[in-house]
């Protein structure tokens, strides 16, 4: 059997934003389910992203542990959904910059980072994770790890780092990311008051 393509050679079939966040609110599935009634778990675990109104709720929900990330990515981003993120292309991620895990030698390259971090252990084996979330500006790289970072790490720290295959949310943007690491520290905030705007209110 031959082998997947790294990344930039593959299919890059585009999905809505409405998967990614499906898949985001997944990611955090131990903290809603207090957050949500019983009966509506069901967005959670089964997402019908054809549903408006689950949409809606989903990124409520998300909106409630994530907000200052997805504040943060850029809204051109355009998404897309993989079939193979293998282990050739783990040279080109990126841990999440600006989030306590910035290394000044490395440029928070997985694998370096992988290293130099505490260890943690895999919980889950890749084939049952869902989709990690990554972010960049062309098909080529660098690609940030919007969500994943301690799995990945993990795998590559683990007893047997090879092997790798499982499909992969990818956004596209050419606007700068402050996640991203090569990318100005620029957030939200400073632009704001940069313009000497008055303070929001309700």
């Amino acid at each position: 059997m031959d082998s997947p393509v790294s990344l930039a050679n593959q299919a890059w079939p585009s999905v809505s934003v409405h998967e990614v966040v499906a898949a985001l609110v997944r990611a955090e599935r131990e903290k809603v389910v207090p957050l949500l009634p019983p009966q509506l778990l069901t967005v959670v675990d089964h997402p019908n992203t054809a549903d408006a109104s689950e949409n809606h709720l989903r990124l409520r929900v998300l909106y409630y542990f994530r907000l200052m990330m997805l504040a943060e990515v850029p809204p051109d981003t355009e998404w897309y959904r993989l079939a193979h993120l293998v282990d050739g292309d783990l040279a080109s991620l990126l841990v999440i910059g600006r989030c306590g895990m910035d290394g000044q030698d490395d440029q928070n390259e997985l694998t370096k980072a992988a290293l130099r971090l505490p260890p943690q252990p895999l919980r889950v084996p890749p084939s049952q994770w869902d989709p990690p979330i990554l972010w960049g500006h062309d098909k080529g790289g660098p690609f940030t790890i919007l969500e994943g970072n301690h799995r990945l790490m993990a795998y590559l720290t683990g007893p047997t780092p090879h092997g790798l295959d499982v499909p992969v949310f990818v956004g596209l943007s050419p606007t700068p990311c402050f996640w991203h690491l090569p990318d100005p520290a620029r957030i939200l905030g400073n632009d704001l008051f940069c313009r000497n705007l008055p303070p929001f209110r309700w």
